[in-house]
């Protein structure tokens, strides 16, 4: 028996959560929709928005990764700076979901869903945040632990791809917003 961590489970509702939003964004006139004979091809397109849930460790592991990526994008774009959350704030979050990628990551490779680098690479990253001294924060790390840290996500990154989950476009669109920003 799987058991599911507070950040898969919370992910999971927020999944269920924004489907049934998005249901009840209908528009609400059902009977007005005009029925179309099997040879005749609609030409308007409508735009539907696909959320996928995870169901498997691997992408409970790449979830959580995401999840984290968002963090660190929105930690670069200056949420401690606009007061949205505290530098202890953000290595408690830290800490938590990269707690999460290594559980789900070795779930995932136990079941052999994901290969064992993005466990090995979430380790170090775990490792790294554990010895920030409570003074250090995320803004003031030397260049060479920026890059170690740069290098292992961006490893994380694409082993989720290479398993089916690639980077959702709120992660490449805000990481977008922060580069030009």
């Amino acid at each position: 028996m799987q058991v599911l961590s507070r950040t898969s489970v919370s992910a999971i509702a927020f999944l269920a959560a924004g489907a049934l939003v998005l249901s009840a964004c209908g528009s609400g006139d059902e009977a007005a929709v005009e029925e179309l004979p099997p040879d005749v091809v609609a030409t308007e397109t409508t735009e539907e928005v696909v959320v996928a849930e995870p169901l498997d460790a691997a992408g409970l592991a790449c979830a959580s990764f995401f999840e984290l990526d968002l963090l660190m994008a929105q930690y670069a774009g200056g949420m401690v700076a606009a007061g949205d959350m505290t530098e202890a704030q953000v290595k408690r979050e830290y800490r938590r979901i990269i707690g999460d990628v290594v559980s789900q990551g070795e779930i995932a490779v136990a079941e052999g869903e994901i290969e064992p680098k993005i466990v090995n690479n979430a380790k170090r990253l775990q490792n790294a945040a554990g010895k920030m001294k409570k003074k250090n924060t995320f803004g003031n790390m030397t260049r060479p632990q920026r890059n170690a840290m740069n290098l292992r996500m961006t490893r994380i990154e694409r082993s989720c791809a290479r398993a089916g989950y690639p980077l959702p476009d709120e992660n490449v669109l805000l990481r977008a917003d922060v580069a030009t920003s």
